[in-house]
């Protein structure tokens, strides 16, 4: 089942699970915070690219927490370069098992990532999570 059909909850709910028996299976020689970091660069790069730009403010939300969900936009307006900048640098410094959140606390994200009677639902995180997902397996078989 594509995961851009399917609620973005349900979408990390089934990656989680799957990436976990991926890393049992075919990455238990690597350490786990390199997986981890692997995986959060290139999820948090593909919801990046895949957010639609009108201001470019929606893109330059998406945010890193380690072990704690951000849940305030930032204020300033966005440069081109800044969009991965300050995300990426968080999960640079991520500990062992730390939880990841990846997350877009501007107010209208959740109406662009699902939809809504008005808007069609663009799936950018639940579409990052495939790709990063497709990935893995490709590099397995």
């Amino acid at each position: 089942m594509s995961l851009a059909n399917i609620s973005t909850d349900a979408a990390i709910k089934k990656f989680n699970a799957d990436i976990g028996v991926w890393t049992e299976k075919h990455a238990s020689h690597i350490p786990i915070e390199k997986i981890q970091r692997k995986i959060a660069l290139d999820v948090l790069r593909h919801a990046v690219m895949y957010s639609p730009v009108d201001t470019g403010y929606l893109r330059f939300n998406w945010q890193v927490g380690i072990n704690n969900l951000p849940t305030e936009p930032r204020g300033e307006r966005p440069t081109k370069s800044k969009a991965l900048g300050r995300p990426s640098t968080s999960i640079g410094k991520l500990p062992k098992y730390a939880i990841v959140y990846i997350s877009n606390p501007v107010e209208y994200a959740e109406y662009v990532e699902e939809g809504s009677p008005t808007i069609k639902a663009n799936k950018m995180l639940a579409r990052a999570l495939q790709d990063v997902q497709a990935k893995a397996y490709e590099a397995t078989t």
